[in-house]
């Protein structure tokens, strides 16, 4: 019975730390496959830093960038989805600059318009996912899944 809840909590710690995560990135990967593609230019680039620990910072990378749609213009802003961590002697500013250099003001690069609502719209590359996290969360769900099985045979055999 032991092993049991054991492989339980592996399979669940496979679903939450893994598979329940990525579930809003790949809502919308799907929802931009209708989305039209559009070209922006980039207006401006900003950069948050988040202290993980006292060795590693978490970078939240802005972009802001204009568009027009059936002759309407927008300004809009998108955030990278998975930050960048750098050890703590970047500073927001070199960091910035990395990223301008990536996406330097005037920049013209292709973004994901919702066609209902043209005021929303993403930055592709923005919002990788790990397939590898996922890959390994239902790896976990999977093992759980078969291990729990194997044990109630073993229990039922012997029984």
């Amino acid at each position: 019975m032991k092993k049991i809840v054991l492989f339980v909590i592996v399979g669940l710690v496979g679903v939450f730390m893994f598979i329940l995560p990525d579930l809003p990135m790949v809502e919308l990967m799907m929802q931009r496959n209708n989305w039209l593609i559009a070209s922006a230019q980039v207006e401006d680039v900003t950069v948050d830093s988040i202290p993980l620990s006292l060795s590693k910072i978490r970078y939240k990378i802005f972009i802001e960038y204009t568009y027009t749609v059936n002759g309407t213009a927008y300004h809009n802003n998108d955030i990278q989805n998975i930050g960048m961590i750098l050890p703590p002697s970047s500073t927001k500013e070199s960091t910035k600059q990395y990223m301008l250099g990536k996406f330097p003001i005037g920049k013209v690069l292709q973004i994901h318009v919702n066609p209902q609502n043209p005021s929303q719209s993403t930055v592709p590359e923005f919002h990788t996912m790990s397939f590898t996290s996922v890959f390994i969360g239902v790896a976990m769900v999977v093992v759980s899944i078969v291990m729990i099985g194997l044990e109630l045979l073993k229990q039922n055999r012997n029984a």
